[in-house]
């Protein structure tokens, strides 16, 4: 930012702090004109004072069906006591109100629905933001609260307002825990109170309006409440743990009403109890009013206001000056008002400084604050970090806001790259303060400025060791600065690559402050800063170009030097960067000369980068081959087990993992056992690979083939961390056969990975590499080979490629019965494999033989309960359900469920699949209730087991919204059916099969509420797609043909319903017989289609024939027997009466 820009900004911020917002002033109390007008809206902060200079705030919430104002202010006032009556007890306090919806019920108006949470959050936020404005945000807090105002005060469920301030990953809401010092409670319900929640359910049911009533208030108010218990855990908590850390105490007093309030369940009784309005470890005061009365005071001599005003005086004579530098007794004069730490000067360069201020530094004041404590602490404090992300400037940067506010202490800048740079710095920093022995050729400089400092009479300092990365300099030694740098009058800051450095500086962890990345609004001010002023900022480009910088201030200032030098616009650029990893590379690799750093500074962040990578591998061997490795597998979620193998023992790869994450090369995730890189770290170490790229991506690759070989495909939640990590390895390229066939046989567990995740394309071509690698090292017949074309075949089919999945597993099971024999267990996998193909394509018989002989190998080798007998005996029934022999097939579903009860869990997929089919026999056999039960399970079981959009989870959904249709309830089965098409097609997946059924499940839904139109063109899309995909006579598509039939009936369209009803049934008679319920159905369409048309004796012929096999198939009281019968009824008495008449 331009330097007129801030000076501009700064008078500005000066001019409208020293403003008396709304009404500073109390008003003439003879004025009738209110200070502030009733239209204003209750929510947010309010000022209601300010002074000009103000150093602490007075914030004031309100309780249930509160305001901001009219809660503090008397029968008759004109303004609230706060504004009128406290400014003159606390001369430096700026008082705040806030305001929020806490009505319980309104007739007249919807309430909000927030929760006690909710409004925390939103105080925490507001008072925040409202403080960040004008620069106040370190400013000591006192909160004063009445009755639910309390709760929300200590409340956020993680809870408190103060508790989430101290979880908050934003500085600037930290800063309100650490900045509150005093909290009043005025009738807070502590423990609940049942009075005003009762009080409230009344008036809710009185004026029915249960609907706007907020039900989360009511609960958190009750006694005995949950919620209100968790709260007040949490608030104590956190008391106990300031007091763990030596932190100051939050001074606390709770008021109690001492007068019942009438009305109240319609006696006269207190709202809050004096047991519930307590906490028994502070102090408690009785106010002689009732609970809406005791915060509302009418004179500066009512004891009540007296009380309240005496503790609010008490705590800010506790405060005290807010100038005092650390450790040195240097206490500002009374007569000259404390400045803020951190104001903005762009004044002279501060003396004998290297370095002229940043103008475009922007963000890390978090960071700056927090050197700020840690100094005050322990006078050493170390920045540690990854090259580029901005140590040196962040350094620069307090020190000039140090310098703006200790104009008269020196401050020294040590470049420590070697040692001798650090000699001449400290022979700099003895000529400044002409030592004497300066001229003595023998003398240590370092040793001279030391002990210079370490006088009791010595002038302070702030000393700045910059780019100290040599461990060493800080350990025991001749040349230790650890031993001789100042510490008896001046802090000492050290920026760092490297956390051990860190660590041995301070000699604790907790003095060193890890810098990250900026955050997405600093590192857009920032890069806008740097930016030529006539390039047009796409804010969508920009975010893609930061993100890919990762937000790192080096490669920004980089990046808007390229974009400057080059003339290019950010789309070109962004272009550029996502070109290809090389060049990323190569622009990340261009150097950026700031002149005010000098020539000698990284200014590439490859080049800074490189400079800890040498070290790393120069002196840390065994972490730089870690890093090497860890550059060539996934960069998130690399686990300790899967990096074992590269070492002996646990404790060199946890010595290795800590020497990369001292240098910030690698992060812990939260769970502590695995790592992540920087994406720009991993393609930087790659690039420096790339000699040794092939010998470190087998070494990658083998790692992760080991590690399957060790966990094998059954451990789900390692799997699942293995499986980003092998997608990368599988790309690499090897010449050799060995390493060829390693990568074969991990791409071919990745492959039934993805099958049995359903990302059946992705396994597709994982199986089709590894058929084509062990093809052509071992050949077509080698025993690899094959299982990999047999999973090949099965991805097909569950792609609903039948016939290409049919040819594969013919020619697979021709190989095997050649080289295994025909009895083998191999050779039979791959028998049922194919019989399920064979299903699918309805060509029943052939399947059923395939299966019937599978069966038999399995039980008499296996057993009749192996798990394999059992998946091929479910195989069986679901063809015996498939040729409408209902009965035998339901059997058979509960036979293979009991025998899987002993044997596998309860939520397996093997089970819910068995559950699955066992209720669709239900469903068709009129078993409705029990089919949709199971069914609700089986969803549930593979939500769990799989994920919500899992294709598993959607066929069971998809199930699930048959049986709602046959109970009846439409609407939800339409919901169901409409949310599983979003998801399938956000995948993309129009043409599958089993989308395809879903599309048809949705016409009939929709025909059936009367929906014709849309059931219509619905039902033509799937028929066309399923003609194109399975061809026209397969008995899925004629499935469909016959469901858009009856739809076209409904919309009269008689004839081209009966053309298409005529087609379905002579397919479904040659490939399903004149029996089957499937071609009874059909036979039922057309004679219903018949008597629209006036064939009414061919019609009654045609139901007499459906209602016979109806009664044979599915039985006289089946719901498609009885519709039937009542159809045959109709006509034949329709008939009788016109032959009559």
């Amino acid at each position: 930012m331009p330097l007129e820009v801030w000076r501009s900004y700064a008078k500005e911020l000066t001019e409208r702090k020293t403003k008396k917002v709304n009404a500073a002033v109390p008003p003439n109390k003879d004025s009738k004109e209110l200070p502030f007008s009733q239209d204003q809206s209750v929510v947010g902060i309010r000022v209601l004072f300010e002074p000009e200079n103000a150093s602490f705030d007075v914030v004031f919430i309100h309780g249930l069906g509160g305001h901001w104002q009219d809660t503090w202010r008397a029968k008759g006032a004109q303004v609230s006591w706060p504004q009128d009556l406290l400014p003159s007890r606390l001369q430096y306090g700026r008082i705040l109100s806030y305001g929020y919806d806490s009505h319980i019920s309104d007739w007249r108006r919807m309430v909000s629905q927030n929760t006690v949470t909710d409004h925390a959050n939103n105080l925490l936020r507001d008072l925040s933001n409202h403080r960040d404005e004008d620069d106040s945000n370190d400013r000591p807090i006192f909160f004063v609260t009445h009755s639910l105002g309390g709760l929300v005060c200590e409340d956020v469920e993680s809870p408190t307002a103060l508790v989430r301030s101290r979880s908050s990953p934003e500085g600037h809401i930290q800063r309100i825990l650490g900045c509150t010092k005093g909290i009043i409670f005025m009738g807070t319900p502590h423990a609940g109170t049942d009075a005003l929640a009762t009080w409230a359910k009344v008036l809710a049911a009185s004026l029915g309006i249960i609907k706007q009533t907020n039900s989360h208030i009511l609960e958190v108010l009750q006694r005995n409440s949950e919620l209100l218990y968790r709260i007040q855990a949490e608030f104590h908590t956190l008391i106990r743990d300031r007091k763990k850390r030596d932190e100051p105490d939050i001074e606390t007093v709770c008021f109690f009403e001492e007068l019942p309030m009438p009305g109240i369940g319609f006696v006269a009784r207190k709202v809050v109890p004096k047991e519930s309005a307590t906490l028994s470890t502070y102090q408690s005061t009785g106010l002689f009013y009732d609970h809406s009365e005791m915060t509302r005071f009418r004179n500066a001599d009512d004891p009540a206001f007296k009380a309240v005003s005496a503790e609010l005086l008490r705590w800010s004579k506790l405060l005290q000056p807010m100038m005092k530098y650390h450790a040195n007794n240097m206490v500002e004069s009374e007569a000259h008002p404390p400045q803020s730490a951190y104001t903005f000067s762009h004044s002279d360069t501060i003396p004998h400084f290297p370095y002229t201020r940043n103008q475009f530094f922007v963000g890390c004041d978090d960071i700056l604050q927090n050197i700020e404590i840690r100094l005050r602490e322990e006078s050493r404090v170390a920045l540690n970090g990854i090259g580029g992300v901005g140590k040196s400037e962040i350094a620069i940067e307090y020190c000039y806001r140090f310098w703006t506010n200790h104009p008269e202490v020196s401050i020294f800048w040590v470049t420590c790259d070697n040692l001798n740079k650090i000699e001449l710095a400290f022979r700099r920093i003895a000529q400044i303060l002409s030592l004497p022995g300066l001229d003595d050729p023998d003398i240590d400089m370092i040793e001279l400025v030391s002990h210079h400092f370490q006088r009791g009479d010595a002038q302070p300092c702030l000393l700045v060791l910059d780019n100290a990365d040599d461990v060493e300099l800080f350990s025991e030694g001749d040349n230790a600065l650890a031993r001789v740098i100042p510490t008896y009058r001046g802090d000492v800051i050290v920026t760092t690559r490297d956390r051990h450095v860190a660590q041995a500086f301070t000699g604790t962890a907790r003095g060193s402050l890890t810098i990250d990345r900026l955050s997405s609004k600093d590192s857009s001010t920032l890069f806008r800063s740097k930016l030529p002023n006539d390039v047009k900022i796409d804010e969508v480009v920009e975010m893609q170009i930061l993100e890919i910088l990762e937000h790192l201030p080096l490669c920004i200032t980089q990046a808007a030097a390229y974009i400057d030098r080059s003339d290019v616009s950010l789309p070109e650029y962004l272009l550029e960067l996502t070109e290809s990893e090389s060049s990323l590379l190569e622009v990340l690799d261009e150097d950026h000369i700031d002149l005010r750093r000098g020539f000698d500074s990284p200014n590439s962040v490859l080049r800074a980068w490189k400079l800890s990578f040498e070290k790393i591998n120069g002196r840390y061997a065994q972490a730089g081959e870690l890093l090497s490795v860890m550059a060539f597998l996934d960069r998130q979620c690399i686990s300790r087990d899967l990096l074992q193998d590269l070492f002996e023992s646990r404790h060199q790869l946890n010595k290795a993992l800590g020497t990369l994450q001292g240098f910030c090369l690698i992060v812990a995730e939260s769970s502590g056992d695995s790592f992540r890189m920087h994406r720009l770290v991993q393609l930087a170490t790659r690039f420096w690979l790339f000699s040794k790229k092939t010998d470190y991506e087998a070494l990658a690759m083998k790692l992760v083939a080991t590690s399957f070989d060790r966990q094998g495909i059954k451990d789900e939640r390692k799997r699942r961390l293995l499986i980003p990590h092998a997608k990368v390895v599988e790309k690499y390229s090897f010449q050799d056969k060995d390493r060829n066939l390693i990568l074969a046989t991990l791409q071919f567990r990745i492959a039934f990975y993805d099958l049995h995740a359903g990302h059946y394309d992705t396994a597709a071509q994982s199986c089709q590499s590894a058929y084509a690698k062990q093809a052509a090292f071992c050949g077509e017949s080698h025993l690899d080979t094959l299982h990999s074309a047999g999973l090949f075949g099965v991805i097909k089919q569950r792609q609903g490629l039948y016939q290409e999945a049919n040819s594969l597993q013919r020619e697979v099971l021709s190989k095997k019965e050649t080289v295994l024999g025909p009895e083998n267990l191999d050779t039979i996998d791959t028998l049922s494999d194919l019989s399920e193909v064979l299903e699918r394509q309805g060509e029943y018989a052939a399947s059923q033989a395939f299966a019937e002989r599978a069966f038999k190998v399995r039980e008499s080798r296996l057993g009749e309960n192996d798990l394999k007998t059992l998946q091929i005996l479910m195989h069986l029934a679901l063809l015996l359900r498939r040729q409408a022999q209902y009965k035998d097939a339901e059997a058979i579903y509960r036979k293979v469920s009991k025998g899987y009860e002993g044997t596998l869990p309860e939520i397996h997929e093997t089970r819910l699949k068995c559950a699955y089919s066992l209720a669709g026999v239900l469903r068709e056999t009129g078993q409705i209730e029990e089919a949709v039960a199971i069914s609700e399970k089986v969803v549930e079981g593979r939500k769990i087991l799989l994920g919500d959009d899992h294709c598993e989870t959607l066929f069971a959904i998809n199930n699930l919204g048959l049986g709602y249709r046959l109970q009846g309830q439409l609407e939800r089965a339409e919901q169901l059916y409409r949310d599983i098409m979003v998801i399938y097609n956000n995948c993309r997946m129009f043409n599958h099969p089993e989308v395809l059924q879903v599309n048809q499940n949705l016409a009939v839904v929709l025909r059936d509420q009367g929906k014709y139109e849309e059931a219509e063109r619905i039902g033509r899309h799937t028929l066309e797609h399923r003609e194109h995909v399975l061809g026209a006579e397969n008995l899925s598509t004629v499935h469909t043909a016959l469901d858009l039939a009856i739809t076209l009936e409904h919309r009269k369209a008689y004839a081209e319903a009966s053309a298409l009803a005529s087609r379905v049934l002579a397919v479904r008679t040659r490939k399903l017989g004149e029996k089957h319920t499937y071609t009874l159905e059909t036979l039922f369409t057309t004679a219903s289609i018949d008597q629209h048309l006036g064939r009414l004796e061919e019609a009654q012929a045609n139901f007499r024939v459906v209602l016979d096999g109806q009664i044979r198939t599915l039985g006289p009281h089946h719901p498609a027997t009885r519709e039937t019968a009542d159809r045959l009824s109709a006509l034949t008495r329709s008939l009788t009466e016109t032959k009559g008449f």
